[in-house]
């Protein structure tokens, strides 16, 4: 009996053994497949999302550049009959560009000599003089080629502008520069659809990582001037999304923002 007894019991010994390594294993796989299930569920998501921006994007880019094409034709058009504004009283020049803002939703015009010196009048019927001499967009436009610059911090109010800049010409010479300042806000409005069931918001960059036209979103500082200003990013995931830009190849990477969230 006792033999019996102590057989039984390694048999039951072994069997509890072999039952918890099965179960140890079981468990295992199904860590595995919970794992595997997740990484696919989060490559789906990515796609997704991918493909959402995509889209998105394409819609973006569209309605700014119509944008922008119709506040360049609207310029070429002043441009070409600039002389006779030129011929106008300091009031008359006023009323008109003041006039010609209010219609075309831009805060400020005005006109810059071949020295850069340049007298804008503002939505508001406020008059500023300034020398864009330095100025890359004024400079484009000096040799004859319509230029637009990236958003700057507004030097006469609150918020970022783009400026555009379309050469003068008299007697086919280049005599000077029409220069018309748009709120970015304004672009802003454009690519702030809603996204991520309202939970995201976009900004477009350069290949620098550098803001051309940002969100109007709280979230970004206004003390943000590119990409990385957005949150803390490890070094690999900069290089990594440097290397994207510059080779224009879609990326996704994570970084916490300023605030620790």
């Amino acid at each position: 009996m006792k033999r019996y007894r102590d057989f039984f019991d390694k048999k039951t010994g072994k069997d509890i053994h072999r039952i918890v390594l099965i179960a140890v294993c079981l468990c295992i796989a199904f860590l595995l497949c919970i794992a595997f299930f997740m990484m696919a569920l989060r490559r789906d998501k990515v796609e997704s999302v991918q493909g959402e921006m995509r889209g998105y994007a394409t819609s973006a880019q569209k309605g700014i550049d119509n944008q922008i094409s119709g506040d360049f034709q609207t310029l070429r058009t002043v441009a070409s009959s600039f002389s006779k504004i030129a011929e106008m009283d300091e009031t008359s020049k006023a009323a008109l560009f003041t006039q010609m803002n209010k219609a075309n939703s831009f805060i400020r015009m005005g006109y810059a000599d071949t020295d850069g010196n340049a007298v804008m009048y503002d939505v508001d019927g406020s008059r500023y003089s300034e020398n864009y001499k330095n100025e890359l967009f004024f400079q484009e436009a000096l040799s004859g080629t319509e230029a637009m610059q990236d958003t700057s911090a507004d030097p006469y109010g609150s918020g970022w502008v783009l400026y555009y800049a379309v050469p003068v010409k008299e007697n086919g010479r280049i005599t000077g520069v029409l220069l018309a300042v748009q709120n970015a806000s304004f672009f802003s409005d454009i690519i702030d659809i809603s996204i991520f069931n309202s939970t995201g918001y976009a900004n477009i960059i350069d290949s620098t990582g550098k803001f051309v036209i940002r969100t109007n979103n709280p979230e970004v500082s206004s003390d943000s001037y590119t990409l990385f200003d957005l949150g803390n990013v490890n070094a690999n995931a900069a290089y990594s999304i440097k290397m994207n830009l510059l080779s224009g190849v879609s990326g996704n990477y994570r970084f916490q923002t300023q605030d620790g969230e």
